[in-house]
């Protein structure tokens, strides 16, 4: 064989364990040269007189501290740092390998697709062995779910699993030693652990910026412009993987390293002490021209694990001989490289030359014209010192063949221990390039032919790749058949869906408003109404600083004044559903998630921030990822939950939930913010559940007695004449709407009921002063709000949760003013 290692009985681990004894040998040099150095040092220092050091009372109490001292780094870290590229960091890990002898654990992620590459195959068997061998566990993330989504394999569930095993089988036959590795598939650990990975997921979207997110999408090659919502998922998602697998070291590709950093940074907004150690590893360089990596969608950019001898020799050599070669050979060839649709460009004695007239004129000798044309003649090969580090060739061997000190390579007679040597002798041109590509093409197949053996001897592995084969068949003829459109699923008429993101203090409004829309509705011809108390929207979006237990002590909180507020109208319980958005979505996650994905799919991020009101010029600093995931939960609410109405939360959703193909309607408000001047603005709780400073002196509130809300009333804006636009004038309609009757207003001549159009006329003529009217209307709110308050304190927790309330209000820090495109808080 063309690659020696030591004799060839012995296995992979053997030749690991082999490696380590000469890093402990140069290690072992190493140190005894530093010590050699410091004893010199230390005698120097002994020879001089010592000087008087000065000590006072200051520099007695407070002693210099000393530097922490470096963490020793031995042969393990040695060989568990040599699977990467980059490090983040290496301290980090020295310390962590000092810690743990054995247990730590390395993650990769892989979406069964149907093919692996060399690099997928060969290359990360090698690290993984080495990673094992330095006492790690090796989690494999088999994101079958993943690539259900991504349509791999036209979205079936079970071919893409057979695939999963297929590649299991393929790691198994290249020599990866499977005793401490751990193959995780996602469609069963996501789905038995729904409520530990998903609120993780959204704990990570609150704490990052869009600009933050689509940096990572950068990465993955999509461009900021194009992007849909779904593709601001997938980095969240990937982070996540790397918190629930609960990893050590994240060993991906360097292209994934601003995903892997975002783990990082996560690290540092929510204050975990430990981050993941990025182990990145190199990508090993595509067979075209300036590839930088290999593509399962290029067949000729890589070696497949499955390729056959003549696919290897065809991919390395090209189409020209290797024995016997003419120039006419190479003038034949080189006509088809240099017409390709890219085409090829043939560099020697230093120029480039991209046509046969231009060559031929050129006078190159045959020898030399040969070498030069087996650079471009199958695998690229370039020699010139601009593209030499480039060279996928070399990069094959450095990666591969020479992965330990004990590999090297044979060529002819010559034996090489370094790729730095077989660069050298190939730019000099002492190492033809036919007689290198010939050698890696032994090497290439030597190591895949265990792997062609084991799915032609073992059954079970036979049998796996038999349907592997005919799965690509059909994928490939399902590709022809027109796409079925996934339908929207319908509401059912009679069910009507309102949504409730809580507030950091409940406003009268929001029970009225809600309590109000459902009694219309039922009086409507509505035959259940559904209450959605969204507890994970609310963690989201910073509600109550994304305390889930405070989040959920203030929906329970929202919920009893409902229900206070159904009894006192006298609404039958059996018509309003109260549903946890969080148990919801438990009742069946896949579906749920799934279907949030592909709303993300068919979204544009565009669209999605249009529709929450960003205009052209809004700072950048203000795009937040967590609203993105929150729109696209909305529309899914509304077609997981099946009703065909649907209250939107805020304004802010409006437009995402009419995707639903539910009617989407919005809550009136009744009680009003009491403005104090003409013209003053309605107040709206923002999505956050927020004030703006200014409304909170101004807006009424469950929790206040009513002596509190009576000021309030007094102040309020109510300019005799004015109708339109007056806040005490609207607060009387809606009262007389919630108790079905009219208001009676004390006149001097006597009492005297009006209807809400009554009063606007009245008001408007000014037959009806405000002396009048306010009083009448602090009248009926006085009755309204004592009787609200009886019904709901007749709950035995009622004092136990006011009480927690209370705390919470006192912990929220102020009403915070926010933007009509808000940030997260």
């Amino acid at each position: 064989m063309s690659i020696v290692t030591k004799p060839a009985a012995k296995g992979e681990i053997e030749l690991l364990r082999e490696g380590i004894q000469v890093l402990e040998k140069k290690i072992a040099v190493q140190k005894k040269a530093l010590e050699q150095l410091t004893g010199k040092t230390g005698q120097q220092q002994a020879a001089q007189p010592k000087k008087e050091q000065k000590t006072d009372a200051k520099s007695q109490e407070k002693p210099a501290k000393e530097e922490a001292k470096p963490v020793p780094r031995g042969p393990r870290f040695e060989l568990v740092r040599s699977v990467g590229e980059e490090c983040q960091s290496e301290e980090e890990l020295a310390l962590l390998l000092s810690k743990k002898e054995t247990g730590f654990r390395f993650y990769d992620g892989f979406e069964p697709s149907g093919r692996m590459h060399i690099a997928q195959g060969i290359f990360k068997t090698i690290n993984v062995n080495k990673c094992t061998e330095a006492g790690g566990t090796f989690i494999f993330w088999v994101a079958d779910w993943f690539a259900l989504m991504n349509d791999k394999m036209g979205g079936n569930l079970t071919r893409i699993r057979t695939v999963g095993e297929y590649l299991i089988q393929v790691w198994k036959a290249a020599g990866m030693n499977l005793d401490n590795v751990q193959f995780i598939w996602s469609s069963d650990e996501i789905n038995s652990k729904a409520e530990e990975y998903w609120t993780q997921m959204l704990d990570i979207a609150r704490q990052f910026t869009l600009s933050r997110i689509t940096k990572c999408c950068q990465i993955m090659g999509r461009n900021e412009g194009t992007l849909t919502c779904a593709q601001i998922l997938y980095p969240l998602m990937q982070c996540t993987d790397i918190f629930f697998l609960r990893a050590d070291i994240c060993q991906l590709g360097v292209d994934q390293r601003k995903v892997n950093m975002l783990a990082r940074d996560y690290c540092v907004a929510a204050k975990r002490k430990f981050k993941p150690i990025i182990l990145s590893h190199h990508m090993i360089f595509g067979l075209g021209v300036d590839q930088d990596k290999m593509s399962k969608s290029d067949e000729s950019s890589a070696i497949f694990m499955e390729d056959t001898a003549e696919d290897v020799e065809r991919k390395i050599l090209g189409s020209l001989p290797t024995t016997n070669t003419t120039v006419d050979d190479v003038y034949k060839m080189l006509e088809t490289m240099f017409n390709l649709p890219v085409p090829r460009t043939l560099v020697a004695r230093e120029k480039e030359f991209t046509s046969v007239s231009e060559l031929k004129a050129a006078n190159i000798p045959s020898a030399e014209l040969i070498n030069a044309a087996f650079t471009i003649s199958g695998a690229w090969c370039p020699l010139h010192a601009a593209k030499i580090d480039k060279n996928p060739i070399l990069d094959y061997l450095k990666s591969i063949v020479f992965t330990l000190p004990t590999s090297t390579l044979k060529v002819s007679e010559t034996v090489y221990t370094s790729v730095e040597d077989v660069k050298k002798d190939l730019m000099s041109g002492k190492l033809p390039v036919v007689s290198l590509k010939m050698e890696v093409v032994k090497v290439i197949n030597s190591m895949l032919e265990p792997v062609r053996k084991h799915f032609t001897t073992d059954e079970t592995a036979k049998e796996i790749l038999a349907k592997v084969k005919q799965y690509k068949k059909d994928v490939e003829a399902e590709k022809n058949a027109p796409k079925k459109e996934t339908p929207v699923k319908e509401g059912k008429d009679g069910d009507v869906l309102m949504m409730v993101l809580p507030s950091n203090k409940l406003q009268l409004n929001q029970v009225t408003s809600i309590g109000l829309a459902a009694m219309n509705e039922l009086a409507a011809g509505a035959k259940n109404i559904k209450i959605l108390l969204q507890d994970w929207s609310a963690f989201l979006l910073n509600v109550a600083g994304a305390d889930r237990k405070n989040i959920k002590a203030i929906l329970e909180w929202t919920k009893m004044w409902l229900q206070g507020f159904f009894t006192q109208q006298k609404v039958p319980s059996s018509a309003i559903t109260f549903v946890w958005e969080s148990e919801a979505i438990l009742s069946d996650p896949d579906t749920y998630w799934v279907s949030v994905i592909n709303w993300g799919r068919c979204t544009t991020l565009k669209w999605m921030e249009e529709s929450m009101g960003k205009k052209e010029g809004d700072s950048e600093e203000g795009r937040a990822a967590n609203n993105v995931v929150a729109g696209l939960m909305a529309i899914q609410n509304a077609c997981f939950l099946e009703c065909a109405t649907v209250y939107s939360p805020h304004s802010l959703f409006d437009n995402c939930l009419a995707k639903s193909k539910a009617a989407v309607k919005q809550f009136a408000v009744t009680v009003p913010c009491m403005k104090k001047e003409e013209g003053g603005e309605a107040v709206e709780t923002t999505p956050n559940g927020v004030l703006p400073d200014s409304a909170v002196a101004t807006t009424m509130f469950v929790e206040e007695q009513f002596n509190l809300i009576k000021p309030k009333l007094k102040k309020a804006f109510c300019k005799p004449g004015e109708a339109n636009d007056n806040p005490v004038l609207q607060l009387a309609s809606a009262l007389c709407g919630i108790t079905a009757a009219p208001l009676t207003v004390n006149l001097k001549e006597g009492p005297k009921t009006f209807t809400p159009a009554e009063l606007a006329k009245s008001f408007s003529d000014e037959s009806l002063h405000p002396s009048d009217l306010k009083p009448s209307v602090e009248a009926a709110l006085n009755t309204f709000i004592t009787g609200l308050r009886t019904a709901t304190s007749s709950d035995p927790n009622f004092k136990k949760l006011e009480s927690q309330i209370t705390a919470i209000s006192k912990k929220t820090s102020g009403w915070l003013c926010q933007t009509r495109y808000w940030k997260d808080v």
